[in-house]
């Protein structure tokens, strides 16, 4: 697998300050973390994407809670918000591929009765792994956007 800044690099795509991400629109200097729209993107890694999922306003996202976005065939996640900030949690099970549910502080799988704590963490079987989290950010706007094809520590947070 190709680095990302190997890749942005090669297809001479900015980075932004914190050398993560890279969007075809972005000028090859710095630019400050700004896209061409203006918007804040330096609030996490990730954010500088060509094409982020967009998950609506981060005000909607309660504490201590998950919100779920799909379109049904490309992305299936939660956006969720600690003590910490936001966060993403992939919303496939990862023992067959079913559609976990959050209820109680934790992810279920309601097939085979796999779960996986807040941060899609420390899976109970039959879940072989952990959930994948993704790279998220708040704009300057305060609208949450997620990076589906850059994963994250699950201790990664963004502010909002």
């Amino acid at each position: 697998m190709i680095a990302r800044r190997t890749f942005c690099a090669g297809a001479g795509c900015g980075l932004i300050a914190l050398g993560v991400g890279c969007s075809g629109d972005a000028p090859a200097a710095d630019d400050g973390g700004t896209d061409d729209g203006g918007a804040d993107l330096t609030t996490a890694p990730g954010c500088n994407t060509a094409a982020p999922l967009d998950a609506g306003p981060a005000s909607a996202i309660p504490l201590n809670g998950a919100t779920h976005f799909t379109d049904g065939s490309t992305y299936d996640l939660f956006v969720c918000r600690d003590a910490g900030g936001l966060f993403t949690v992939d919303a496939t099970c990862t023992h067959a591929g079913c559609e976990v549910r959050f209820s109680a502080g934790r992810f279920r799988c309601p097939c085979h009765g796999a779960s996986f704590d807040f941060q899609g963490q420390n899976p109970q079987a039959p879940a072989p792994t952990p959930l994948a989290n993704y790279a998220v950010c708040v704009d300057g706007s305060g609208k949450v956007l997620v990076d589906y094809n850059t994963t994250v520590s699950p201790t990664t947070r963004a502010p909002g």
